[in-house]
């Protein structure tokens, strides 16, 4: 049995412009999924922590793997079909892609 602390979004109450979140303890059947590890938007110093859909497709520049970081919706970047990269990731390629346009 998986289990795993995670962040939910909360739909905004009446007057409020924009939703809350909450830290939810979730119990699963077989292996949980890993919670997002990239820097929460809404909360700063905190990680993210939602449910992950995708792992970053990086390359690691000293070993034959990828950074495989686990990233939620919120914070994924498509960058192709099955391909996904994590902020951190996003951010140190814009100055390589701004440098070649």
């Amino acid at each position: 049995m998986g289990c795993g602390r995670y962040r939910i979004d909360l739909e905004p109450r009446a007057g409020e412009a924009k939703p809350g979140t909450m830290l939810v303890h979730i119990k699963m059947r077989g292996r949980a999924p890993a919670g997002c590890v990239s820097p929460d938007f809404d909360h700063p110093g905190e990680r993210c922590g939602r449910i992950s859909v995708a792992l970053c497709d990086e390359p690691l520049r000293h070993s034959a793997g990828t950074c495989s970081a686990p990233i939620c919706e919120r914070h994924r970047t498509k960058i192709g079909p099955d391909r996904d990269l994590c902020p951190r990731h996003v951010s140190e390629r814009l100055p390589l892609e701004d440098a070649t346009t």
